[in-house]
């Protein structure tokens, strides 16, 4: 029975679909035996007489003595189990091959592993050379801060001292200053007090012991007295002429050469009286009052 061209199609559809699940769920070692026993079908069936899978088959007959269709499953599962047994060395081989491969895998990732740890080293040296550096730079940065400051303190010190110094010098300077003004004025208050003295002493002597405004007070107290009055402030002056005679050649000396007199015109601060009078006074505290008519 020889099958149609579309039956030998859908055949091997059918044989290349369940090839394709079988290579999919398993390895393609196990499925080596399988696609040679397709592949030695479809090669026969398509083959034509003498060619050598024809030709190899029929040696199979002839020497088995058996029938052609029998020749052909002897031959092809001589082949299926020829293939079948290369599969365990073959699969040992990937076994092996992928071994070395998640072996090469671990080693690389180990090596990776050691890049990536020294990498890491040298990371944290350099960071830790960073923080030392930085470390170092702030430890320098704080002792040139710390001199800084330290200088700035001596400074300071030295310029409080200076300041204490200049002002002690100061006060020194100044109380020398007082301590000479004031000898200074003493001295001063001293030769003024003995020009004052000197003074007196000359007036007395060119004077006598009474001045003008002493004279006129004894004045007005005799004039008060002649009007009823107790206090010479109640004797008004209205207008006067008061000299010294002394020794003077315009004078007239009287007694020791000392003689003050006076002409006033005083009115009474009660009665409004007025006299003009000429008053003197002499150096033994006389009073001597004439009334002009």
């Amino acid at each position: 029975m020889k099958l149609s061209p579309a039956a030998l199609a859908i055949l091997a559809a059918v044989y290349a679909t369940w090839l394709a699940v079988i290579a999919w769920m398993m390895t393609w070692h196990w499925s080596a035996p399988l696609i040679v026993f397709m592949l030695g079908a479809v090669l026969l069936h398509i083959s034509v007489l003498g060619s050598p899978l024809r030709a190899l088959v029929r040696r199979v007959q002839v020497g088995r003595g058996v029938t052609p269709r029998c020749a052909q499953q002897l031959t092809f599962a001589v082949g299926f189990v020829l293939v079948a047994a290369c599969t365990p060395f073959a699969v040992a081989a990937q076994r092996q091959a992928e071994a070395r491969e998640l072996e090469a895998r671990r080693l690389e990732r180990a090596a990776l592993a050691r890049r990536e740890a020294v990498a890491h080293a040298e990371r944290e040296a350099a960071e830790a050379k960073r923080a030392a550096e930085q470390a170092m730079a702030e430890q320098l940065a704080a002792e040139a801060c710390a001199q800084v400051k330290q200088q700035r303190q001596r400074e300071e010190v030295q310029r409080q001292e200076r300041e204490r110094r200049e002002e002690g010098q100061r006060q020194e300077r100044e109380r020398q200053e007082a301590a000479k003004r004031e000898a200074e004025a003493r001295a001063l208050e001293q030769l003024r007090a003995r020009d004052d003295a000197a003074r007196v002493a000359q007036r007395r002597a060119e004077e006598g012991p009474y001045d003008s405004f002493q004279a006129q007070q004894m004045c007005m107290t005799r004039v008060a007295k002649d009007f009823g009055l107790e206090r010479w402030n109640e004797v008004i002056e209205q207008g006067s002429y008061v000299e010294l005679m002394d020794r003077r050649i315009r004078n007239t000396t009287w007694g020791n050469g000392h003689m003050w007199w006076w002409r006033p015109k005083l009115k009474n601060a009660y009665t409004d009286e007025v006299v003009s009078v000429l008053c003197r006074v002499y150096d033994d505290g006389r009073v001597e009052v004439i009334y002009d008519d």
